[in-house]
């Protein structure tokens, strides 16, 4: 069984698809991952596991109709020749152009998997801008194509399914929805020890959407009220225009109100030391960075929004704030940090939520179910660590 993988960025390829890839490598498929300009070390590191890596074009922003035609047809004529036996799409752009240059190229498995809706979908306060209205509007009409075209559309969250195929763009019977990318439950453990004060960690791109500008006004109120609290902010200052600017950070860095040591190969040492994950998102498929912080044993606090609310099992693992709303996010963060027994009663919830649903081994069985891989195909589908 010949599996592509198509991703917009290598990065996110290896670091949410690697468990998938793996897993059907080890049940004997050859897998192959594409994704633009891939490094030599991101091919180094793919081979490793026994998946085939090579580079392909695609936009991954921008709507440029003669730059997507041209994509298209490039990615088309490489279906055409390879003649994989199942494509799986990951991302807006490859799940349009991917998807429709597949069904072109008489590809007969055909998958897309939604980690997100995105920009596009994301509500604003007020009236939606007229760029947003005219993205959602031509992402809408792109995504019902390629959805038709589709052998199975993969969601990550309920919100975002029900949302498509009531909008008519998702046919009800093409939607499946599984359990976000899953986390690696024997890689991401509960420190031997937790912090006796307050600690409090964001991970994440530090742009608008992610709530990060929300965390920041958050910790300062919260500080005011809990000096012994610690606030770490774990993430790359991002080229996105709506991204945190260095100067902005800078206050709450010299300030000493947040502690930020950027973007990070490893996430579990800065987990280790906090107690409680806080996730401001306004939008999400399900967040990787929450699930890795429910495995370590973390509280969470995060928004009732799509992808997000996800994560929160009925308050018993954390609670869950309105979006945009720094003052409630502070509420919630205070009421934690005043009590350790619920943050330890929590955190204790976390974990045993992320074993029982986020297991990478549930999520790429079910993942196994819906392209339609055999047993000779997909085996158990777990992943060896």
């Amino acid at each position: 069984m010949n599996i592509f993988l198509f991703h917009t960025n290598a990065d996110y390829l290896i670091g949410l698809r690697l468990p998938l890839m793996r897993a059907l490598v080890q049940r004997g498929c050859r897998v192959s991952a594409w994704a633009p300009k891939l490094s030599q070390s991101h091919s180094d590191e793919l081979r490793g596991f026994g998946i085939d890596a090579a580079s392909y074009a695609i936009d991954a922003t921008g709507l440029n109709p003669f730059r997507d035609g041209m994509n298209f047809f490039r990615i088309w004529w490489l279906l055409l020749r390879k003649r994989p036996d199942v494509v799986l799409a990951n991302n807006a752009k490859p799940v349009i152009w991917v998807t429709l240059a597949a069904a072109l190229a008489g590809i007969e498995r055909r998958h897309c998997l939604v980690g997100g809706l995105g920009y596009a979908f994301t509500p604003e306060p007020g009236a939606a801008s007229f760029r947003r209205r005219l993205v959602k509007f031509v992402m809408g009409r792109l995504y019902k194509a390629a959805f038709g075209a589709a052998t199975a559309v993969i969601f990550q969250n309920t919100d975002d399914r029900d949302e498509l195929v009531t909008a008519g763009i998702c046919p009800a019977t093409k939607a499946h929805v599984v359990s976000g990318s899953g986390v690696e439950v024997a890689h991401y453990r509960p420190a031997a020890a937790q912090p006796v004060s307050p600690v409090f960690v964001m991970v994440g791109r530090l742009v608008a959407d992610k709530g990060v500008r929300e965390y920041l006004q958050a910790a300062r109120m919260v500080k005011q009220q809990q000096p012994e609290a610690r606030f770490l902010l774990v993430g790359q200052i991002d080229p996105n225009p709506t991204s945190l600017r260095t100067d902005e950070l800078a206050v709450y860095v010299d300030g000493g109100i947040v502690e930020w040591p950027g973007a990070v190969r490893d996430v579990r040492p800065w987990l280790a030391q906090a107690n409680v994950f806080v996730l401001p998102s306004y939008r999400e498929g399900v967040p990787r960075s929450t699930l890795e912080a429910m495995a370590c044993g973390l509280a969470v606090v995060t928004t009732d929004a799509p992808g997000c609310r996800e994560t929160v099992d009925a308050g018993r693992n954390g609670i869950l704030v309105p979006l945009r709303d720094a003052d409630r996010l502070a509420d919630a963060m205070l009421q934690l940090a005043r009590d350790p027994a619920q943050r330890a009663a929590m955190g204790r919830c976390s974990r045993e939520y992320a074993e029982r649903r986020f297991d990478t081994r549930i999520v790429n069985d079910d993942m196994a179910r819906i392209m339609g891989l055999s047993p000779a195909d997909a085996g158990s589908m777990e992943v060896l660590t």
